[in-house]
C-alpha cells in the first residue's frame, strides 16, 4: 500500500490492519480492547509509524474528547465527596507508583534524567489503557472493578482527580527536567540522548529521494554535513538507508512527520519534490514549526516562486534554473564553504556537462570542499518576515545573546551587510540576520521570528 503513495489506501490498510488484529485476538479469547491495543504495538514497529500515526492522529482529539466526557458523566460527586481524603491518598499513591516505573523505565532505555523525570511526572496519571486492564483484571478479582459500585466508583474519582491535577504536573515538568539535569551536570552523568526519530542538530532535511534529492544527499554525505530524508517512495528510502542517511517515511506536509525528522533543530529544508501543492504545505508548516531554518525549494515553474516565497520559502530554484547545482551550491554556501571553491566545483560540474553528478559516488568525491568547520555548522542566516515580533525592534530589546545566546555576527538588507551591528540597530521585516548558535539555542528564540498564521 505505500509504494501507491496513495493516502487514502493507506489509512485503509493501518485500520484493516488494527481492526483485524484485534478481531484476530478476540477469537483467541483476548478481548477486543487488547487486540486494539496489540493492533497498536504492530504498527508502532514497522517502518512506517511516523506516517500511520500522522494519518490517525486527527481522530485523537475526538476519541479523547470521548473519554474524558464518559468518565466525567460517571463520576457520582457525592461519592467523591464524603471520600475526599481516601481518594486523595490513592490519587497520591497512584501518582508516585506510575510515576516511579515510567521514568525508571525511560532511564534504563537511555534516556536523560531530566527527560525520565518529567516523562514519568507526566505519565503518573490513570489512562484510558488502564480502564481496559481494569475490565481483565476485575474478571479475577484483582481490580478495584471486583468490588462493585463502591470499588467502581473509586477507581473513577481517583481518574478524575488526576486528570484535573495532570494538566498543573505536566507545567512542573520543565523544572523537573532542568534539575535533572543539573544533578547529571553535578555527577558527571551524561544522558543518553535516545529518542525516536531523527537525532541530529543543525542538518539539513531532504525531502524526496528522486534524481536532485538523491544527488544532494550524495553531496552532502561526501562532504560530511549531517542530513536526514524523507519521501513516500518506500523503495527510495531503503535505498537511501543504505546510503546511511537517517530516514523517515511520511508525508512531510504533516507535523509529526517533520518533527520526526528534527525540524526544530535542522539547519537547512531542502524540498525536492515534483509536487507543487505538497510543496507549499510543506514550506508552510516548516516556516512554522522553525522560524530560524532556510528552506529550500524547487519548483517546475517560475510562475510557482511567488507563491512559495510567500508560504516561507528563502530560495524557489525552478527547474529550468540547473536545480540540482543550485541546490547544493545553496547549501554548502549556506555552511560557510568559501564562495570561490563552489563557484570552481560548479564551473567544473558545467565543464564536464553534468558528468559528475550523473556519475558514480566514487566520482562524486571529486566535489569534497575544504573550509568546513564548527562555525559553518552554527551559522543561520534568518530572515525577518513582516508580522514577526523580532520585527521593529532593535538589537538590544531582542537581547538575543543575553537571553538565548544567540551572537548575531551580521545584518543583510537589500545588497548591504552590516557587520557586527549596535544594540540600536532597528530591524526590520525583510533584513536577514547572520546568526551564530547551538541549534537548542536557535529553538528557544523561534517566537521572536514566528509570524502568524493567515487570517489570525
Amino acid at each position: 500500500m505505500a509504494r501507491t503513495r496513495r493516502t487514502e489506501l493507506f489509512l485503509l490498510a493501518v485500520a484493516a490492519i488494527c481492526l483485524g488484529t484485534a478481531w484476530a485476538a478476540s477469537l483467541a479469547g483476548v478481548s477486543l480492547a487488547l487486540g486494539a491495543f496489540l493492533a497498536g504495538l504492530l504498527v508502532s514497529e514497522s517502518d512506517y509509524a511516523e506516517h500511520a500515526l500522522s494519518e490517525v492522529l486527527p481522530l485523537q482529539t475526538l476519541f479523547t474528547a470521548a473519554f474524558f466526557l464518559s468518565v466525567g458523566m460517571l463520576l457520582d460527586p457525592a461519592f467523591l465527596i464524603q471520600n475526599l481524603g481516601g481518594v486523595a491518598l490513592a490519587a497520591v499513591a497512584v501518582l508516585a507508583l506510575k510515576g516511579v516505573i515510567a521514568a525508571v523505565g525511560a532511564r534504563l532505555i537511555g534516556y536523560p534524567l531530566g527527560v525520565a523525570l518529567a516523562g514519568g511526572l507526566a505519565l503518573g496519571q490513570i489512562g484510558e489503557f488502564s480502564f481496559v486492564l481494569a475490565l481483565a483484571g476485575a474478571e479475577v478479582g484483582l481490580t478495584p472493578l471486583a468490588l462493585g459500585e463502591a470499588g467502581s466508583q473509586g477507581l473513577i474519582a481517583v481518574t478524575v482527580v488526576l486528570m484535573i491535577a495532570t494538566p498543573l504536573l505536566i507545567g512542573l515538568a520543565p523544572r523537573l527536567a532542568a534539575l535533572g539535569r543539573q544533578v547529571e551536570t553535578a555527577s558527571g552523568a551524561g544522558g543518553g540522548g535516545h529518542g525516536h526519530g531523527v537525532d541530529l542538530e543543525d542538518h539539513t532535511i531532504v525531502i524526496g529521494y528522486g534524481p536532485a534529492g538523491r544527488r544532494l544527499a550524495r553531496v552532502l554525505g561526501d562532504i560530511g554535513i549531517p542530513y536526514a530524508v524523507s519521501d513516500l517512495n518506500p523503495t527510495s528510502l531503503r535505498e537511501a538507508g543504505r546510503e546511511g542517511a537517517a530516514t523517515v517515511f511520511g508525508d512531510a506536509s504533516r507535523e509529526p512527520i517533520l518533527k520526526s525528522l528534527g525540524i526544530e533543530s535542522a539547519k537547512l529544508l531542502v524540498v525536492a519534490i515534483n509536487d507543487r501543492d505538497a510543496t507549499r504545505r510543506i514550506v508552510a508548516v516548516a516556516r512554522h514549526l522553525n522560524p530560524t531554518l532556510q528552506i529550500l525549494a524547487r519548483t517546475r515553474f517560475i510562475a510557482d516562486v511567488e507563491d512559495l516565497t510567500h508560504a516561507g520559502a528563502d530560495v524557489v530554484i525552478p527547474e529550468e534554473m540547473e536545480t540540482t547545482v543550485r541546490l547544493f551550491s545553496q547549501v554548502l554556501g549556506a555552511y560557510l564553504v568559501p564562495k570561490e571553491e563552489i563557484d570552481r566545483q560548479v564551473s567544473a560540474v558545467r565543464r564536464d556537462d553534468y558528468g559528475i553528478l550523473r556519475g558514480s559516488i566514487q566520482e562524486a568525491h571529486l566535489m569534497v570542499l575544504q573550509g568546513l568547520d564548527e562555525e559553518g555548522l552554527h551559522t543561520r542566516a534568518v530572515a525577518v518576515r513582516p508580522g514577526a515580533p523580532a520585527a521593529g525592534q532593535t538589537l538590544a530589546d531582542l537581547a538575543l545573546r543575553q537571553r538565548h545566546g544567540i551572537t548575531v555576527m551580521a545584518v543583510r538588507r537589500g545588497r548591504q551587510t552590516l557587520a557586527n551591528p549596535a544594540g540600536d540597530f532597528r530591524v526590520e521585516p525583510g533584513d536577514r540576520l547572520v546568526m551564530v548558535a547551538e541549534a537548542a539555542q536557535f529553538a528557544e528564540s523561534a517566537d521572536l521570528f514566528r509570524t502568524p498564521p493567515e487570517g489570525a
